[in-house]
């Protein structure tokens, strides 16, 4: 039983110490994504919507999402 308390115990840090996140200072405050105008992705896409009582978001939420 003693054997096994410690490979636990030794288990338990490795992971506690696996599971920390480790960031550069480069890359903390880098954005992911960068926003890009619509002539350079050949992209040109609009959701106009009309407002209206029968088709509204409750009944078509994935429409309203664009």
């Amino acid at each position: 039983m003693y054997k096994f308390k410690n490979i636990a115990t030794i288990l338990g840090l490795l992971f506690l110490f696996a599971c920390q996140k480790t960031a550069k200072k480069e890359q903390a405050g880098t954005p992911v994504f960068k926003l890009l105008e619509a002539e350079q992705t050949g992209i040109d896409f609009s959701n106009d919507l009309s407002v209206n009582l029968d088709f509204n978001i409750f009944k078509y939420m994935y429409y309203y999402n664009g």
